[in-house]
């Protein structure tokens, strides 16, 4: 039998995250009603490319988003932030409707021939002390084991409770940032079902293919003060692929929805959304020039690229 010691070059390998959308496994209207053309889709396409040897099964972690089952059950049973009509009873609800929609797909992808070792999120985290959820620590000892063995490891952002009985949740855009801190993770991507970044502003819509950290400061009142596509999910995606960037990993978020799109990234280097880079690019983008892109927000991109 192989020692824990032989399988830890794992941990110095270079790791692939790729967090797969629940608003693509799931319909996020509807209370835990998962999309199952969509998560067979998304098999048959992952499996290809495992057999392409594109995507290495001792180097790839995959990320599920809870989509109807994270949203709608913790909003049913009053789970964050715990109140006085919060039932102690109802707190395992969160992690048994993640294990739910986990093996929904998991399922599924085994048929697809995808190899897969789901691991309880919760049970992972080693500290869990600091204010500040990017400092989390997981044992990742598991997670190793599992991508030595050519398992892909499956994780989902879940609830916790603290010690003083409060709950909150770490959110799945957030592990990969989490397994950085243990992890050789060199690169992250976001499939979701929108087109990337988008621009909120004059009522146009129109994806930013490349961003930059230093692009933030300039844009992030016209970004988070808008109603577009940077609020809620993408907001927080685009937090983590800074945080992300800042460790020297690059992020892409593309679209899903696009059937074929993760071949079209991980082959062709065809990036159907937006790269958030590390470090700002020598050439400057013309990507980012563009008629259809308002004049203000060329004029932060200007600023930003120098």
């Amino acid at each position: 039998m192989t020692s824990i010691g032989d399988n830890m070059a794992a941990e110095f390998l270079p790791i692939t995250a790729i967090k797969f959308g629940g608003c693509l496994l799931t319909d996020k209207a509807a209370y835990k009603k998962v999309d199952r053309n969509k998560i067979v889709e998304l098999g048959q396409e992952l499996s290809a490319l495992i057999a392409r040897g594109v995507v290495k099964t001792d180097r790839t972690v995959i990320i599920f988003g809870g989509g109807s089952y994270g949203n709608m059950v913790p909003k049913r049973y009053n789970l964050v932030p715990r109140t006085h009509s919060t039932n102690t009873k109802d707190l395992s609800r969160m992690s048994l409707s993640q294990v739910e929609l986990a093996t929904e797909v998991i399922d599924a992808w085994r048929e697809c021939g995808v190899p897969l070792q789901y691991f309880h999120f919760p049970s992972l985290l080693l500290n869990i002390s600091s204010d500040d959820v990017y400092k989390y620590r997981l044992n990742t000892v598991p997670i190793s084991l599992s991508l030595t063995a050519g398992l892909m490891p499956v994780l989902m952002g879940d609830l916790i409770v603290g010690g003083d009985g409060s709950t909150s949740i770490v959110s799945s855009d957030v592990v990969p940032i989490l397994l950085s801190n243990s992890l050789a993770l060199a690169r992250n991507i976001y499939v979701t079902n929108v087109p990337g970044v988008m621009t909120p502003l004059d009522g146009v819509q129109k994806t930013i293919p490349r961003l930059h950290k230093s692009s933030l400061g300039a844009m992030e009142h016209a970004w988070y003060s808008a109603v577009g596509d940077l609020t809620g999910g993408m907001k927080l995606k685009v937090d983590c692929s800074l945080e992300l960037s800042r460790r020297g990993i690059t992020t892409e978020i593309i679209d899903g929805t696009v059937k074929g799109s993760l071949e079209a990234l991980l082959v062709q280097n065809d990036v159907l959304g937006t790269t958030v880079v590390g470090e700002l690019p020598i050439v400057r983008d013309e990507a980012l020039r563009s008629s259809t892109m308002p004049a203000r927000l060329e004029n932060h991109f200007s600023a930003a690229l120098g």
